[in-house]
């Protein structure tokens, strides 16, 4: 039904520092609580020295996930696969469809979420770090089962959050960012 774009439309710049982040963070995290379960179990170790080691060790990587979900890898174009149909310049930026293409939560594999341009605004949420929602009723029907996706307080529509670095991406995405600017009532002059 679809077809991705050849070439990425945006590739962000940190993705690997960001996944060695989060590997090294359950890194820490597991080797941290191994050694705090075995101070435990050995003689002559007291208590809340083992828990001196396993409390600390673990205390980064909820932050780590937190600040490091919503971090986009790539963006990618989708196309539509209309048998028998042209599809032309006018037909496409009708209804734009993206490929948000975010690393996973243990830093090793990538995921993918289909977003439509007309659903993403700009937002400043969590200290600046992500710039982009989505937000729409479908959400909730493509991302079913994933912590990302929050619920509004009315229960009709949900909201899902990405980092896209705004400098990235060169004139490909410049068009992108004015129409979501547009769509979120920022003038900024693009």
């Amino acid at each position: 039904k679809y077809s991705l774009s050849r070439a990425p439309i945006y590739q962000a710049t940190s993705s690997f520092h960001v996944s060695a982040t989060k590997r090294v963070a359950w890194t820490i995290a597991i080797i941290g609580g191994y050694f705090s379960s075995a101070m435990v179990t050995m003689d002559g170790i007291p208590t809340a020295l083992a828990f001196l080691v396993g409390i600390p060790s673990m205390l980064p990587l909820p932050i780590v996930t937190w600040l490091t979900t919503p971090y986009v890898h790539r963006i990618f174009r989708i196309y539509p696969n209309a048998e028998g149909e042209r599809v032309d310049l006018e037909k496409l930026k009708e209804d734009e469809e993206f490929i948000f293409e975010c690393i996973s939560i243990f830093g090793r594999s990538l995921y993918n979420c289909r977003v439509k341009l007309s659903d993403l605004r700009v937002t400043g949420k969590r200290f600046g770090w992500v710039n982009l929602e989505v937000v729409g009723d479908r959400i909730e029907k493509e991302f079913p089962n994933q912590n990302i996706v929050e619920k509004a307080l009315d229960g009709t529509r949900t909201r899902k959050y990405f980092y896209v670095a705004d400098d990235v991406g060169g004139y490909k995405m410049e068009r992108i960012w004015s129409i979501i600017d547009r769509q979120s009532g920022i003038d900024n002059g693009r």
